[in-house]
């Protein structure tokens, strides 16, 4: 996984520091761990509500990355949303589109830590294509020290996206929307919003209402859906046996070898994997989805349907890393 100290370090990795001396003293007082957190916090707050009077965006924007990283970090949650949020717009507004995505990484695996998984994926979505249109320009401008540097992140970001259950339901949705009903997306919204708050006395009642909608649909997709949202919910709330379960229903309400059936099988893998004992059967089944997924990058070839042969060879390569560091790790 990426650390939100290691995406910090990409935010210069094209250009120079924007911070001056003067305030680079203050950037290296908030990350002293020498000092106490207390006065870590006063700090980092002060020198977030000072950047205003900086005539520089670009400096403003970077004091605001470290504030809200460190801030984070700190348990500075709401504060450091703020600042990454603002940090993240000013890089936009400048057209830093390296430092842009950058801040949209930063922003994801905040989101991520909070529970909001769908606004992750979103953020994270956005960053990875930034960086993909960056390595795309290097490749034409043939500067090819940072197309691959450009192109060993996006790897690695591809892995932090596929690498648990609950991530890795987000690409369900990657070439269409969601196929779930007016009511039935009304109830799973409402459940992700008590995932988010940690609010779960209602929970399992609106998972049981939202089955008891879908699975009498008439169409598949949609069981299938809140199958596998089901157990995307009980993997985050740590009933692991329920989300097998759900996963394995979910599978069946869909063609084999389907680009969603795929997506479900390494679901599977995941969550059969954190189970010593299914270690075996998760490998089979990680194995099974990534056959499907060079199948459906090679369709998508024959297609000529570029965006998606590249969408589908990414995630190929991503998924092999993931099972060999699985397999290593046994």
């Amino acid at each position: 996984m990426i650390e939100i100290e290691q995406a910090l370090g990409w935010i210069n990795w094209e250009n120079p520091s924007e911070i001056s001396d003067s305030n680079q003293y203050w950037i290296g007082r908030i990350g002293d761990r020498n000092i106490s957190e207390v006065e870590r916090k006063d700090t980092i707050d002060d020198l977030a509500k000072a950047v205003r009077r900086l005539p520089n965006p670009l400096e403003q924007a970077e004091i605001l990355i470290f504030c809200g990283t460190r801030g984070y970090l700190l348990g500075m949650l709401d504060e450091a949303v703020g600042w990454l949020q603002k940090a993240a717009d000013i890089y936009e507004y400048c057209a830093d589109h390296h430092r842009y995505a950058t801040a949209l990484w930063i922003l994801f695996i905040v989101k991520r830590g909070e529970g909001k998984y769908k606004q992750a994926f979103d953020l994270a979505r956005r960053s990875r294509r930034l960086f993909d249109e960056i390595a795309n320009d290097r490749l034409i401008k043939k500067r090819v020290e940072e197309e691959s540097w450009y192109r060993g992140r996006i790897l690695d970001m591809t892995c932090d996206l596929i690498s648990s259950p609950e991530d890795m339901y987000e690409c369900l949705f990657e070439f269409h929307g969601s196929n779930l009903s007016p009511s039935a997306a009304e109830i799973k919204n409402r459940i992700a919003t008590q995932v988010e708050k940690k609010d779960y006395q209602k929970t399992g009642d609106e998972m049981q209402l939202l089955l008891g909608i879908t699975l009498r649909s008439l169409i598949p997709q949609e069981t299938a859906e809140s199958l596998a949202f089901c157990g995307v919910v009980s993997w985050v709330l740590e009933d692991k046996s329920g989300a097998i379960q759900f996963f394995r229903s979910a599978m069946t309400q869909y063609i084999p070898a389907s680009f969603e059936y795929a997506v479900i099988r390494w679901m599977l893998g995941l969550a059969l994997f954190a189970f010593p004992a299914d270690h075996y059967s998760g490998i089979t089944n990680m194995e099974a989805s990534i056959r499907d997924f060079d199948k459906l990058r090679l369709k998508a070839t024959h297609e000529n349907k570029l965006d998606q042969k590249d969408w589908f060879a990414i995630h190929y390569s991503a998924m092999k890393r993931i099972l060999r560091t699985q397999v290593e790790g046994t």
